[in-house]
């Protein structure tokens, strides 16, 4: 029985220690906070494969340098971040091109093929969270615009789903009678779901206590020993923490980690705004995505969730006020009526961003005991108990069932 330490306590480093104790390993998670906080926490829950494309792309340097440095756009970098954000900055201008694209989006389908038999697998397995299979609207600004996503989209038929269903404006309004009569349409992805994020943490957690995960909770790393090729202890501020092997899961704080082991990981901090509402005014029956703004509606029981946007600022918490007013009025154009709640709940969260958006998942370099598990962006909880199943196969020494090379950690040598 193999002792796994897991440095990081998201939706990433839960998934992979529910697939580890799975085998009958023994597992040690610790987390700098609590389990399951920031993004894994306050994110929209989407279980769409069909949107988990790559953020470059043909036209997105283009396209953001109208958004850079406006406090309430779709993307913002605050200027005092861009000195140390260049070379990030530099390396994400490499991939947006079409070529890259496609790899990206290849790449990111191979991961997400059997996801939904993995999320179906979870509950099967006893882990209780709430989940819906209602699909998933994507709007459009008008036909052209419509068509151009469905034409991007329709990719997903590779694994298995089916192609984007054309609605009409009449049409939504039917499925969403609280949109604004005046939206052209939208593009209806009828096999995506989506979770509510925090009881999907909330469940893992319980699930791995009940099987005996050890979890050191408010217990940063500090310090990293090893000897040649093999990590064999990490200092927590609660004292030295031994094991057979080490994975580091730790999201947007992975690079500072690395460097301790002199690997030079390329994941900076992308913060996303959420503002939901307890006993909204308005019901929706499905999540909606307005491509234009990059913002997005998720109902849940007894509560709706909008949020969006990608913030450029390093590591903080700030909330800054221009940012959450920009989502509010986003969603606002395209909705009848103003939300209302008996509740405003604001949150931000870190998404640990590549500059190709895919997540780096495998061995260290130079290391036979140390693996990586970060930097999967806005699809952390997309693609969570995949890398889970990945990463165990990984580290036990058996074939994953997919190339893992688009991942490696060795691709930003």
């Amino acid at each position: 029985m193999a002792k796994l330490a897991i440095i990081g306590g998201g939706i990433i480093g839960l998934a992979c220690a529910y697939y580890w104790r799975k085998q009958n390993h023994e597992v040690v998670l610790i987390d700098k906070g609590n389990p399951g906080e920031g993004p894994s926490r306050c994110n929209m829950g989407w279980v769409s494969p069909t949107l988990s494309g790559p953020l470059p792309g043909p036209g997105m340097i283009r396209t953001s340098m109208k958004w850079l440095f406006k406090k309430d756009s779709p993307l913002y970098i605050k200027p005092r971040a861009v000195p140390f954000l260049a070379p990030w900055l530099i390396q994400f201008m490499r991939y947006c091109n079409e070529q890259k694209y496609q790899l990206a989006c290849d790449a990111g389908f191979d991961i997400s093929k059997d996801m939904f038999q993995l999320f179906d697998e979870l509950v099967d397995d006893g882990v209780e969270f709430e989940m819906h299979r209602k699909g998933l609207l994507v709007l459009g600004s008008d036909e052209s615009d419509l068509q151009h996503k469905f034409d991007d989209l329709k990719q997903v038929e590779r694994i298995g789903l089916p192609r984007p269903e054309f609605v009409t404006g009449a049409e939504l309004l039917k499925m969403e009678p609280h949109l604004n009569a005046n939206l052209a349409g939208a593009l209806f992805l009828p096999k995506e779901r989506h979770v509510r994020p925090e009881s999907m943490v909330d469940g893992l957690i319980d699930w791995l206590q009940v099987n005996g995960v050890e979890m050191k909770t408010n217990d940063a790393v500090t310090d990293i020993v090893h000897n040649h090729a093999r990590v064999e202890r990490v200092r927590c501020n609660s004292g030295w923490v031994e094991a057979d092997m080490f994975l580091f899961a730790a999201g947007a704080w992975s690079s500072p980690l690395m460097k301790k082991l002199n690997y030079s990981l390329p994941i900076i901090a992308g913060k996303g705004y959420s503002i939901t509402y307890q006993s909204p005014n308005v019901e929706f029956n499905h999540p909606i995505y307005f491509a234009k703004d990059k913002t997005a509606i998720t109902p849940f029981d007894g509560a709706l969730r909008i949020g969006g946007t990608m913030e450029l600022s390093g590591i903080n918490d700030e909330l800054m006020l221009d940012r959450v007013n920009g989502i509010k009025s986003s969603v606002a154009k395209l909705l009848s009526k103003e939300i209302v709640g008996s509740g405003e709940m604001i949150l931000s969260g870190m998404r640990p961003m590549t500059p190709d958006s895919l997540p780096v998942l495998g061995g260290l370099p130079n290391f036979n005991n140390v693996f990586v598990a970060a930097g999967h962006g806005g699809n952390g909880l997309l693609m969570s108990l995949s890398t889970g199943r990945i990463l165990s196969d990984l580290m036990s020494g058996r074939d994953p069932g997919l190339d893992v090379t688009p991942f490696s950690p060795l691709r930003f040598k």
